[in-house]
C-alpha cells in the first residue's frame, strides 16, 4: 500500500508552476488588463484570466457568488484576477508581477455595522442572511428591560467583539493539476470533500463531471473546507492550456483558506434575585467578508447556541451576517459556537455577581434539563432538549481534577511572557474559572449529508480480511481508525486487517461533503456495509438453524444468534464460510435525512454539553496569559476510539487556547498561531458514555429491524474548542477582576487590549 503524501510533496514530470495577479485594492474595478509583457517572458506558457475559463466562472459552497476570477470587479486584498503558469516558480511570480491591470479603486466597506445601510457592493446586497429564534411567556420582559429592573430583577447587558481568525493548516494551500488525455484533467489537493469539489470544478472548466477527477492526498490538518475550489479550478485551467501538469502553491500571506468572520455579539441577561434566569436576547453580527461562503450555517447555529445550556423560558435572539471588503469568511473548527460561549458564559459570571451568588450557583440553578425548550430554526416556538444532558456529572469531573502547583516552579519557561521570557513572580497572579458548553447535533445544514460504502471481506495467509472503500478523507482526527474499529465490532476482523482506501472513481461512491459529522456519515454507511457482509457471509449456518443471516452478529469471538442460543467460535465460521478465493461485498448507505432515529424523536433537539475548568497565570504588567491547565469533561454519547478522542479533545483545547488570547487574521504570520510551546497541560477528566448500548429488535417480517447506525455517539472535537475560551476568560477575570463596565470585551486578548494593564 503506497503511503499518502502531501500534495506539497508530490512531482509530476514536465511540471509548471502557478501564480496570481491579485488585488492590492480592497475594493476597485477592473477597468483593462494587459497580458503581453507577462507572456513575451520566455519559459511562461500561459497568462489567463476570466475570459479564458470555458465554463462558469462562480462558485460557493452554499450560495454561488464567488469568482474563480475577478472580471469587472474586486471586492477584497488578494483576490486573484489573473493566473500564470511557467516553468519555475520564480518566473511565475514574475510574470505575474508583470500583468497590467488598470484599477479604478472604489470605496471600500471593512464595517460590518455600515454593510447594511451601505451602498451594496455584490449583485445580490449586502444583507446575506438574516434570522430571529424566539420563544417565551413573557414576551414583554423582552420588549421593555425597564420593566424588569422595576420588578426587582438584575438586567445583565455584554458587547463582545472578536476579530477574524485566519485559517492557517498546518500544511500550505497546494493543488495539482494533471491533464490525462481522454480521462480528462486530475486534480491532487488535500480536500474533505472530493465529490463535491469535482462537481464544482467540472461545471466552472465547462467539462462533462466523468472527465474530472478530484484526488484527495494527505490532509495537513483540517476540520471542515479546505482549499478555496477555485483554486482547483484554475490550476486545471492552466494544466488544459497548455497540456502540462500544473502546480499551484499559494503563499502563506495570501488568502487561500476562509477563517472564522469577526463577529459583534450584544447580550442582556434578566436574572431574578434568587438567580433564576427570566429572559435572554441576544443580537449577533457576522462579517462574511466579500463573498458567503458558509457563513450563513455559521450564524444559524451561533443563533441555535446562544442561550448555551440552561434553561431560560424567555428568548429572543437576532442575527445577521452581512458582506464586506473583508477577505471571505468560512467555517473553522468551533463553528458560531465557540463566539456565543464566550459570550454568554461572561454574562452568567456577570449575573452571579449582581445576585450575589456567584457565577457557578447561577449556573447550578438553571442547568438545561431534558425537556427543556432550546431555539432551534425549525421551530420558532424552540424544541425540548433530548435526553441525557448530564452537565452536572462533567462539572464535579474537572472540580475534581487536581490543581496545578503555584509557583509554577524554576523553570523560566512555565511563567507568563512568552517572548522574551520576561515575566516575574512578583507580578503574576493566577485564575481559575469554569465554562459549560453545548454544541448542536441536530443541525439542519447536515440534513442533506449523505455518503455510500463497500466493504469487501477475503481470506489471506493470515485470516479473515476487509477492504473498505469509501470517500471519508483522514484529517488526523481518527476517521480511518474509527472506521476500522466499526468493521473489527461488526465482523471481529482485527482492525490492523481491514483497509479503508478512496474509490480510484470518485463518482463510483457518491456521497456528499459530510465535512461537519464525518465520523456518523460515513462511519455509518460502513457500518451499514459490514453488516451486509456478515449477513451473507453466514448465511448458510443461519439456514442451518432456521433463521436469517440478518440474526446473527459477533460477540466476543464468537459468531452469535439474535437470542444467544447458536455459538460458535468466529474462528470456526469463518473456516467454514469464508474458503480461499471467496469475496463477499457488502454495500452500505447512510443519510442524514434519517437523523431523527439518533436523537429518538424528531421533536427534540439533540445536545452535547460539557465543562472546562482553566487555570492561568496573569502578568499583570506586561498584559501576557499563561494557560497553565484546562480539563475538560463531555458527553461523548459512545467511544469508539479512546485514544483518538482524548487526542482529538485535546487539540481543540489548544485551539480555543489560541482563539482567545492570541488568534488574529490581522497579524502577521508566525505572530498569533499557538505552538506545542503555547500547549497548556490538557487533563482530559472524562468522556461520558451516556448512550445504552444499541439492540437490534425482530419486526413482524421476522427480520432484524436495526438500530441505527454508531447509534449514541457524539462529535467530541467541536465542544473543547467552544468552551476553553469562556474558560480562559473566566479564570482571567478571576485573577484580574472584571474589564471596565460599559466597555466591550474584544478578542482575541492581546496584550494591547489586556484591561488589567490599560486601566
Amino acid at each position: 500500500m503506497t503511503e499518502p503524501k502531501f500534495p506539497a510533496d508530490l512531482r509530476a514530470e514536465g511540471m509548471l508552476w502557478m501564480a496570481a495577479t491579485r488585488s492590492p485594492h480592497a475594493s476597485a474595478a477592473i477597468r483593462g488588463l494587459d497580458m503581453r509583457a507577462a507572456r513575451a517572458i520566455p519559459g511562461v506558457h500561459a497568462v489567463l484570466s476570466a475570459a479564458d475559463l470555458p465554463g462558469y466562472n462562480f462558485h460557493g459552497p452554499r450560495s454561488i457568488d464567488q469568482p474563480v476570477l475577478a472580471a469587472d470587479v474586486a471586492r477584497y486584498i488578494g483576490e486573484p484576477v489573473v493566473v500564470v503558469a511557467a516553468e519555475h516558480p520564480a518566473l511565475a511570480r514574475a510574470a505575474a508581477e508583470r500583468v497590467r491591470v488598470v484599477w479604478d479603486p472604489l470605496r471600500p466597506l471593512h464595517d460590518p455595522d455600515q454593510s447594511a445601510t451601505a451602498a451594496p457592493i455584490h449583485p445580490d446586497g449586502n444583507v446575506l442572511h438574516s434570522t430571529t429564534l424566539a420563544f417565551g411567556t413573557e414576551p414583554a420582559t423582552l420588549a421593555d428591560p425597564a420593566s424588569a429592573a422595576s420588578a426587582g430583577r438584575k438586567v445583565i447587558e455584554g458587547e463582545y467583539v472578536f476579530d477574524a481568525v485566519a485559517a492557517r493548516p498546518a500544511a500550505p494551500a497546494v493543488v495539482i493539476a494533471v491533464p490525462n488525455g481522454e480521462r480528462g484533467i486530475e486534480i491532487y489537493v488535500a480536500t474533505v470533500s472530493p465529490r463535491g469539489d469535482r462537481e464544482v470544478v467540472a461545471q466552472c472548466l465547462g467539462l462533462p463531471v466523468e472527465k474530472v477527477h478530484v484526488i484527495p492526498t494527505r490532509v495537513g490538518g483540517a476540520d471542515t473546507h479546505r482549499e478555496d475550489v477555485g483554486l482547483q479550478v484554475q490550476a486545471a485551467l492552466l494544466a488544459m492550456a497548455t497540456g502540462r501538469p500544473v502546480k499551484a502553491v499559494v503563499p502563506r500571506d495570501a488568502p487561500a483558506h476562509p477563517g472564522r468572520p469577526a463577529a459583534q455579539l450584544r447580550y442582556r441577561h434578566v436574572v431574578a434575585d434568587d438567580g433564576a434566569l427570566v429572559a435572554v436576547e441576544a443580537d449577533i453580527l457576522l462579517d462574511g467578508g466579500a463573498y458567503a461562503s458558509t457563513t450563513i450555517d455559521i450564524l444559524d447555529e451561533a443563533c441555535r447556541l446562544a442561550v448555551g445550556p440552561y434553561r431560560v423560558p424567555n428568548v429572543r435572539v437576532t442575527g445577521r451576517v452581512v458582506r464586506t471588503n473583508n477577505p471571505p469568511a468560512g467555517r473553522v473548527r468551533g463553528g458560531g459556537g465557540a463566539l456565543t460561549c464566550a459570550a454568554y458564559e461572561a454574562q452568567m459570571d456577570a449575573a452571579g455577581t449582581a445576585v450575589g451568588l456567584g457565577g457557578l450557583e447561577v449556573r447550578l440553578r438553571n442547568l438545561l434539563r431534558p425537556g427543556d425548550l432550546v431555539p432551534d430554526a425549525s421551530d420558532p416556538l424552540g424544541k425540548p432538549a433530548a435526553a441525557p444532558v448530564p452537565i452536572p456529572d462533567c462539572l464535579h469531573e474537572v472540580l475534581d481534577t487536581p490543581m496545578p502547583s503555584f509557583p509554577p516552579g524554576p523553570d523560566i519557561r512555565e511563567y507568563p511572557g512568552t517572548v522574551g521570557r520576561t515575566g516575574e513572580l512578583t507580578r503574576i497572579r493566577r485564575g481559575v474559572g469554569v465554562a459549560l458548553g453545548m454544541a448542536d447535533l441536530s443541525n439542519p445544514t447536515q440534513l442533506g449529508e449523505y455518503a455510500t460504502a463497500v466493504v469487501l471481506v477475503s481470506m489471506s495467509p493470515d485470516g479473515p480480511a476487509a477492504t473498505v472503500a469509501c470517500s471519508a478523507v483522514e484529517t488526523g482526527s481518527g476517521l480511518h481508525d474509527l472506521i476500522r474499529v466499526s468493521v473489527e465490532r461488526t465482523l471481529g476482523i482485527p482492525a490492523e486487517r481491514v483497509a479503508v482506501r478512496a474509490p480510484e472513481d470518485p463518482g463510483s461512491l457518491p456521497s456528499s461533503s459530510a465535512v461537519t459529522h464525518p465520523a456518523w456519515v460515513h462511519g455509518s454507511a460502513v457500518e451499514a456495509a459490514a453488516k451486509q457482509v456478515r449477513a451473507k457471509l453466514f448465511q448458510a449456518l443461519a439456514e442451518q438453524i432456521g433463521i436469517d443471516g440478518g440474526l446473527l452478529k459477533v460477540v466476543d469471538g464468537y459468531l452469535v444468534s439474535h437470542d444467544d442460543v447458536f455459538h460458535l467460535p468466529l474462528d470456526d465460521a469463518y473456516r467454514q464460510c469464508l474458503p480461499a478465493g471467496r469475496v463477499v461485498r457488502g454495500d452500505g448507505e447512510f443519510r442524514m435525512l434519517t437523523m431523527p432515529t439518533l436523537t429518538g424523536t424528531s421533536d427534540a433537539a439533540s445536545v452535547a454539553v460539557g465543562a472546562v475548568r482553566a487555570v492561568v497565570d496573569v502578568d499583570t504588567e506586561l498584559g501576557l496569559v499563561n494557560v497553565v491547565q484546562v480539563a475538560i469533561a463531555q458527553d461523548a454519547g459512545r467511544v469508539a476510539v479512546r485514544e483518538r478522542a482524548e487526542h482529538r479533545v485535546a487539540s481543540g483545547v489548544v485551539a480555543g487556547a489560541g482563539f482567545v488570547l492570541s488568534e488574529g487574521a490581522d497579524l502577521p504570520f508566525g505572530w498569533g498561531e499557538p505552538s506545542a510551546m503555547d500547549a497548556p497541560e490538557v487533563v482530559v477528566a472524562a468522556l461520558l458514555e451516556t448512550a445504552e448500548e444499541a439492540k437490534e429488535e425482530i419486526g413482524p417480517d421476522g427480520l432484524p429491524v436495526a438500530a441505527p447506525p454508531l447509534a449514541g455517539m457524539k462529535p467530541v472535537g467541536d465542544l473543547s474548542v467552544m468552551a476553553t475560551p469562556a474558560a480562559v476568560l473566566a479564570a482571567i477575570r478571576d485573577a484580574v477582576g472584571d474589564p471596565r463596565e460599559g466597555s466591550p470585551l474584544r478578542l482575541p486578548l492581546r496584550p494591547d487590549r489586556a484591561w488589567w494593564v490599560l486601566s
